[in-house]
């Protein structure tokens, strides 16, 4: 499961130098998935996937969940397609709820993976959108090249 995530390594540093990640953990549950962490300097993204039952389940989820209060209850932002990583993806960029950090968070699916990246960094320092979208397919790439490996 955790060979769906992307490395650590394959991250574009940032001026604070390169990305660290913690390590994987892996969600068994009813619902499998796993999530990681990454940091470099004061910047940081989460990196969650899980699997559904079916590509319309894990398509399906992306908006209903991108309007819901698990989002907009954490990111004061507006949802926007991000067709440069997916033609599914979307993104809401704007600050954390409580306005102390820049904030956002994409979500896409490929096959039965639902993907969701949380971008947080300074207030006076938000992803660029050329950034986010070359993640967020760094983060494609690790899904469509492990999925066969993991049975999805």
């Amino acid at each position: 499961m955790t060979a769906l995530l992307m490395k650590p390594e394959s991250i574009p540093p940032t001026s604070a130098g390169p990305w660290k990640g913690d390590p994987p953990e892996v969600d068994r549950g009813s619902t499998p998935g796993a999530n990681q962490s990454y940091t470099s300097g004061t910047n940081s993204i989460s990196a969650g996937i899980v699997i559904a039952p079916d590509a319309d389940q894990a398509a399906g989820a992306i908006e209903k969940t991108m309007s819901s209060d698990a989002i907009t209850s954490r990111v004061k932002g507006t949802l926007a397609p991000a067709p440069n990583v997916t033609k599914n993806a979307m993104v809401v960029n704007g600050t954390s709820a409580d306005g102390t950090a820049s904030t956002s968070v994409l979500m896409f699916s490929e096959g039965t993976v639902l993907a969701t990246m949380t971008f947080v960094g300074k207030l006076d320092d938000p992803v660029s959108p050329d950034y986010l979208d070359s993640v967020g397919v760094i983060q494609l790439d690790a899904i469509q090249q492990n999925l066969s490996k993991v049975g999805g």
